[in-house]
């Protein structure tokens, strides 16, 4: 602004106001004289309003009304801290698990046989007497002649096809006796294998077996030792003889025996193997977790079975592996293997979107998963194998790259930090500025949770303001429990935990005015330890947390001043002095102001002129009280307007100095109704009527 310019226009209006009341509507210009002189005072009216709080300022995320009329400032930061399921469980890969079976006794198909043996082949071998008279009687009626207990021949059995030579787990093979002989016969007779004369179990009895009747016994194969081809040697035979009656006798007459087999099992040897489940076992996969974790359900997004199987047994077989607790959308998850003789496989298993429940178990009802393995033959048709009991099929595993869509159990007991960080305020600019006290009576901090974790976690938050004095101030909260939704369909649970002039040192802290708030923490998980298998996660839980200062307009303020130094604008410079007109012209210059003021705010101001240079203050216009505050209620709410009119003199020397300081140092201060807690409404107004006065002694010369 150029300074002549205004003292000029001050000036003039003094002189026309005065012309327009004094001078005549006839004159004569002639007579005047050229040199003249005005000594003016003048008053006017300047400024005249009224200004109400709410219409002054705009409502917004910071500056906040609210529905009592009431003001509060807020300053947020969304993120104070946040952290994930990833924070609270990990499901790592697990070592690998091996698992050996061995096969044990396998089925063979049941096989039957037989041999006959006639009177002249048993007889061969008798004393030469009764083998001629026995001879003598062929073709014809006679008595029969007793036959003493004599060893006869053997009986050649018929060879079997499905094995060669094998040693049974179990199984029976029962032997009977055809007696086609025209008399009773009674005998001994012993299993053997034609190979090597081997005895197989223990003699068989078969005592008076009539004409045409049959006898049979058993003998338990459970450890013998069987080959295809078989004897059966009769170890003794007699007969009481047909005496006194005749038979008919014929030499070609036969004694059969018939072999058959049952429920055989063998454990070694060599045979054809038929298809059969030879082995189910039913097993657990275990999970090893960290810190205690203990899940008792999960839903799985991936995961993969890497697995390797060996097989011992010289044919085909098929693995088939099924999880009975486990669901691949509506089936039991199920894995067949075909696996080549005495072969090895190796590959991934998928339990991708597969929901398991690993709570079956009443011995331990977490962490594993029942798991059932069932191996079978496959014969491949290319003939008889050999085989051992201690065969085995061995199963090595890994299960790897698992993640989860939702978990269930106990997650264990751990803590962690919260990294450190700060909010600043910006108001470390004004620290330098201010002094005098100014106290906020209801300030609050809310910690705002969006918590999806479905455990409880506590937390400790660590906020400690500072300001550029070095002075520092913690809140000193307690430990917050955070709130945690109950299931999963009421995810994330929305809390507020709040800390007010009540229980933490808010107060102290804001009062310090810090220009930064830094704030740390930490977390606990499952604070009381573990309380059942009621803890449970999503994929994408997490809790953020935020910070929220409130401050609402409730504050005492007691000679609080606000003191800053700007440079002088009104500073003149030769180049601007373009009239004859000086501020040395006006005498001085009054600021009449009437107040209806509204506001519960005594206020203030002080504007010193200063020469930086000369490093002195020239002159001083001090306001201690521009205009009195409103009385108020015990509420702190202004009960009625306080009227007051106040009156500023500016005078010469000031206006002089004005124009040579080239800095101004403006001091406001601010105190509420008797430096009590006061209340800020938006409804507040101050009403003002604003007057100047000045006088104003000016010579001139028309003539020049």
């Amino acid at each position: 602004m150029n300074k002549g310019i205004f003292y000029t226009g001050l000036g003039i209006l003094s002189l026309f106001t005065l012309i327009n009341s004094c001078v005549k509507e006839t004159y004569d210009m002639d007579k005047l004289s050229t040199q003249g002189a005005v000594n003016i005072g003048v008053s006017l009216p300047v400024v005249n309003g009224s200004l109400t709080l709410g219409d002054a300022i705009e409502s917004d995320d910071t500056l906040q009304f609210l529905g009592d009329n009431s003001i509060k400032v807020v300053f947020k930061e969304d993120s104070l801290f946040t952290f994930d399921v990833s924070d609270i469980l990990d499901i790592p890969a697990q070592d690998e698990q091996k698992k050996i079976f061995s096969v044990g006794a396998l089925k063979i198909d049941d096989f039957t046989g037989g041999g006959s043996i006639s009177l002249d082949e048993i007889s061969a071998g008798f004393p030469p007497a009764l083998r001629a008279a026995l001879v003598a009687l062929d073709g014809g009626p006679g008595i029969f002649p007793a036959i003493p207990s004599l060893p006869g021949d053997s009986i050649t059995i018929d060879s079997f096809s499905n094995f060669a030579q094998v040693e049974f787990g179990s199984g029976t093979v029962t032997v009977t006796i055809t007696n086609n002989l025209p008399v009773v016969v009674s005998l001994v007779m012993a299993l053997k294998n034609a190979s090597d004369n081997s005895q197989i179990g223990s003699n068989l009895s078969f005592v008076d077996i009539p004409s045409g009747g049959t006898a049979n016994s058993q003998i338990d194969l459970a450890g013998e030792t069987v080959s295809s081809s078989l004897i059966a040697e009769l170890v003794t035979i007699s007969s009481p003889g047909s005496a006194p009656n005749t038979v008919t006798i014929n030499m070609t007459d036969e004694i059969t025996v018939s072999v058959a087999t049952s429920d055989l099992t063998v454990v070694r040897g060599q045979a054809y193997l038929p298809e059969q489940l030879f082995l189910s076992v039913e097993d657990t996969i275990q999970f090893n977790l960290d810190n205690d974790v203990e899940i008792t359900f999960i839903e799985l997004i991936t995961a993969n079975i890497d697995y390797t199987l060996t097989s011992h047994l010289a044919e085909n077989i098929e693995v088939v592996i099924t999880l009975p607790t486990s669901l691949s959308g509506t089936d039991t998850t199920r894995f067949v293997i075909p696996l080549g003789a005495s072969g090895t496989r190796s590959e991934l298993l998928s339990l991708d979107n597969t929901i398991n429940d690993f709570s079956t178990d009443p011995a331990q009802p977490y962490n594993s998963i029942p798991f059932k393995y069932g191996l079978s033959v496959k014969p491949s048709g290319g003939g008889m194998v050999n085989f051992d009991l201690t065969d085995s099929v061995v199963l090595a595993y890994t299960i790897s790259d698992i993640d989860f869509s939702y978990v269930e159990g106990y997650f264990g007991q751990h803590s962690f930090d919260v990294d450190e960080d700060s909010i600043d305020l910006g108001l470390g600019e004004l620290e330098d500025h201010i002094s005098g006290t100014f106290t906020l009576t209801n300030p609050i901090v809310n910690i705002n949770f969006s918590n999806s974790i479905g455990v409880p976690v506590s937390f400790d938050l660590n906020l400690i303001g500072s300001n550029s004095a070095g002075e520092t101030q913690g809140l000193n909260a307690s430990t917050m429990n955070i709130a945690y939704p109950a299931d999963r369909d009421n995810s994330p649970d929305i809390s507020t935990i709040s800390f007010n002039k009540d229980n933490t040192d808010i107060v102290e802290l804001i009062e310090m005015r810090p220009g930064e708030i830094n704030y740390s923490g930490g977390a606990t998980v499952n604070p009381p330890g573990k309380q059942g298998w009621d803890n449970f996660v999503t994929g994408e839980s997490n809790v953020v947390a935020g910070l929220e200062i409130e401050i609402p307009l409730e504050f005492r303020a007691n000679n609080f001043t606000l003191q800053d130094t700007i440079e002088n604008p009104l500073k003149a410079e030769d180049s601007e002095e373009d009239g004859d007109f000086s501020v040395d012209d006006i005498e001085f210059a009054s600021l009449h102001l009437f107040v209806n003021n509204g506001f519960p705010l005594e206020i203030g101001f002080k504007i010193q002129l200063y020469d930086s240079v000369a490093g002195q203050v020239l002159s001083t216009l001090d306001v201690p009280v521009l205009f009195p505050a409103a009385p108020v209620d015990g509420n702190g709410i202004v009960t009625g307007p306080t009227e007051d009119t106040t009156s500023i003199v500016i005078t010469g020397e000031f206006l002089e100095n004005l124009e040579i300081a080239d800095e101004l140092i403006v001091r406001g201060s601010l105190n509420t109704t008797n430096s009590g807690a006061v209340k800020i409404l938006t409804t507040y107004t101050l009403e003002f009527k604003l007057g100047v006065s000045t006088k104003v002694s000016y010579e001139f010369d028309f003539g020049e």
